[in-house]
């Protein structure tokens, strides 16, 4: 490439949370029960284990297997538990088997566990809970506005309902026990520049950072509305033996005289009368108190996996592009949004990249067989080409789609000669049709 970069270079990482995959591309279901309640005697965290999907009949079904980890220990003093829907998409193309987009399906906790080893390796000196919840929250605004986009272009129906619940309990700097909570949610916004982009916003419940004193104090989250009702009326589960001791607590001092067993007992309760499928499984629960801190979580959880980085660029309007030499495929995806690109006689690579409403005048789009993602939002007009090389016929449904965006009456043509048409091409390099094992394995 020549001259200077006219744009910003974002470098952000992206997951998603407690996402179940199937052959028909589900989506997740909100569900999820998180209560964090505290008093002179410490902080009880507790989340149930269960995730729903939600399959392309609007079909709800609880995955029962496996428990699915909702509460991680964020540092020696604090933990994290998290509660919300995020739906990555499928490829453009709807192939499960897409696997640049897998790659960026991952749990919202590899994201917090990426944060905290960041803070660590910085060298900075530890933050507040205030500091790192605000710092949680902007990482994680970061990746949710960089997947709604992807979102939005493959999918223009796309309405999002992203909204994540993110809770941090814990011991303070001042010595005291505080639990705090950020909501997130995305929605589509106009911009002075006239474009259209999804926005991450952070809205600040009640508990958005409570100190714990002596009374009890509870932040709840997810599905609580059965909580709700159990805190506010508790005569009506008398049934229920620590709910008749919760009553008798809170006539007596307001709560304070509960015990930590009696809160995890409490929260126990909660799950077990919230009675909705998608709650469920063993709890996870943590106790913290100015001494130390205890999780309890089940022995078969999935290790947390760290999130995939993406290279992210910016183009300011009317910025225009002219590469002079060919673009490698780069070590972690690169997504360009909103950018012009002209030729100034090489390739621009098509591997390993994320084009999304971008324009592409006199280019030359080498596609050599890997992932990519071009979306449907993307102008292709003058006399491009699509240049495929002989790997590319190991993804032919991929080369197909892209052969669809060129305008071969007008001077636009495949690589080599004059084909309009992708079958034929990668009949002369491959005389036998790949079979289902070459495009699950595109690499």
């Amino acid at each position: 490439m020549r001259g200077r970069w006219p744009f910003s270079f974002l470098v952000l990482v992206l997951a998603s949370n407690h996402v179940v995959r199937g052959q028909e591309g589900p989506k997740l279901a909100y569900g999820t029960l998180i209560t964090i309640m505290g008093n002179k005697a410490g902080v009880v965290a507790m989340t149930d284990s269960r995730v729903t999907y939600v399959d392309t009949r609007g079909t709800e079904t609880p995955y029962l297997e496996k428990p699915v980890q909702k509460l991680m220990q964020y540092d020696e003093h604090r933990v994290c538990a998290v509660a919300g829907v995020l739906d990555v998409p499928p490829s453009m193309f709807g192939k499960p088997q897409d696997e640049l987009l897998k790659k960026l399906d991952l749990q919202v906790l590899g994201l917090i566990q990426f944060y905290g080893d960041a803070v660590k390796r910085s060298g900075a000196p530890p933050q507040s809970m205030a500091d790192t919840l605000d710092g949680l929250s902007a990482v994680i605004r970061s990746d949710f506005q960089i997947i709604s986009d992807i979102n939005s272009s493959l999918m223009p129906e796309f309405n999002s309902n992203y909204h994540l619940e993110l809770f941090l309990a814990g011991l303070d700097f001042d010595g005291e026990l505080k639990v705090g909570r950020r909501d997130i949610v995305v929605k589509r916004e106009e911009w002075p520049d006239g474009r259209l982009h999804m926005i991450a916003l952070e809205l600040r419940p009640n508990c958005d950072l409570l100190t714990v004193k002596d009374v009890l104090s509870v932040c709840s989250g997810g599905l609580d509305k059965v909580e709700h009702k159990m805190r506010e009326h508790p005569e009506r589960y008398f049934s229920i033996p620590i709910m008749r001791a919760y009553a008798s607590s809170l006539r007596k001092d307001k709560g304070a005289s509960l015990s930590i067993a009696q809160l995890k007992q409490l929260g126990h309760a909660f799950k077990e009368q919230t009675l909705d499928k998608r709650v469920g499984g063993p709890e996870q629960t943590a106790v913290i108190t100015v001494k130390g801190l205890e999780l309890e979580l089940p022995t078969n959880l999935p290790r947390v996996k760290r999130p995939q980085q993406l290279l992210f660029a910016a183009c300011p309007p009317g910025t225009g592009l002219v590469f002079s030499s060919h673009m490698p495929e780069p070590k972690v995806p690169v997504v360009f949004q909103h950018c012009e690109f002209a030729s100034g006689g090489e390739e621009i690579s098509l591997d390993g990249y994320i084009y999304l409403k971008c324009s592409f005048r006199d280019v030359k789009l080498l596609y050599l067989g890997g992932n990519t993602v071009f979306g449907p939002d993307n102008l292709v007009e003058g006399n491009s080409q699509l240049l495929l090389g002989p790997n590319a016929c190991r993804r032919p449904d991929v080369a197909n789609e892209l052969a669809k965006r060129f305008d071969f009456a007008h001077g636009g043509s495949l690589f080599p000669g004059t084909d309009h048409e992708v079958q034929p091409y990668c009949n002369r390099w491959n005389p036998t049709p790949p079979g289902p094992e070459a495009s699950q394995n595109p690499n």
